[in-house]
């Protein structure tokens, strides 16, 4: 039909990224059913509960509505996606008081897993768990980010630049902790990729299928809550300006 464009460039990763960041929420939406599961599996790790996984994916998209007009490159969109949700999600775990303590958070972890016999052999892995529990939250996200979105420890170095000690030494230090039993002699490399599968068996959780549209409105909604915020923010600080010099405006009309 004359005027219209092939299917493909319609749903093309390009595409989807140019019409939702000029306000699709279809193609949004799109995006949402594409990398929703994956960004879920992300904040699982970091918080150790799925309903408080799903709470940081939902958050994390009113963050992507409103920068995704910034990404330009297709294949940085999973990864991008799933750095918001790994602040939301290191956010939510510090604000549920789970900043790395001796023992796992019981509320949707592996306990109640295993109680709903949703755990493979690979899965029931109670060292894990526990090892997962004893490291703060933003540690949580190196190695979610790290072995579940894949990013390079040179793009971690990137993304915490002011870390100390640097990420390189953290992620050495972390590979310890949760890398467990391994056999004698492997090196560092075959330790790393113990913790890889360790962490994918743990991050197989089921993961409810999103109503996408409703969650592409709600980000759209959520980000016209955050322009109000900020004008009330900034309101709020003017006004409290002129309170605060009320009393110097009052002694100067006086002396005059």
């Amino acid at each position: 039909m004359t005027g219209s464009r092939p299917e493909a460039a319609q749903t093309s990763p390009e595409e989807l990224i140019r019409r939702a960041a000029q306000g699709d929420l279809a193609a949004f939406a799109r995006i949402v059913r594409l990398h929703n599961e994956d960004m879920t599996r992300v904040a699982f790790v970091i918080t150790g509960d799925l309903d408080s996984a799903v709470g940081a994916t939902r958050a994390a998209w009113s963050a992507a509505w409103h920068g995704l007009g910034s990404r330009r490159t297709p294949g940085g969109l999973g990864p991008w996606l799933c750095s918001l949700v790994a602040t939301e999600a290191v956010m939510v775990a510090m604000c549920n008081g789970t900043p790395g303590t001796a023992e796992p958070a019981e509320p949707g972890g592996l306990a109640d897993r295993e109680a709903d016999g949703g755990l493979s052999d690979r899965e029931a892995d109670g060292g894990l768990d526990r090892a997962l529990a004893r490291i703060d939250p933003g540690d949580r996200a190196l190695l979610a980010l790290r072995h579940l979105a894949g990013f390079s420890i040179a793009e971690l170095t990137r993304m915490n630049r002011r870390s100390r000690p640097p990420v390189a030494v953290r992620f050495e230090r972390l590979t310890a902790v949760v890398g467990g039993p391994h056999p004698p002699g492997s090196d560092a490399a075959m330790i790393e990729r113990l913790v890889e599968q360790r962490l994918l068996a743990y991050a197989r959780v089921t993961v409810r299928p999103v109503d996408a549209d409703a969650a592409a409105r709600q980000a759209r909604a959520g980000e016209a809550f955050d322009r109000t915020r900020v004008v009330s923010v900034a309101v709020s600080v003017v006004v409290g300006a002129l309170v605060a010099g009320l009393p110097y405006l009052v002694q100067l009309f006086h002396r005059r």
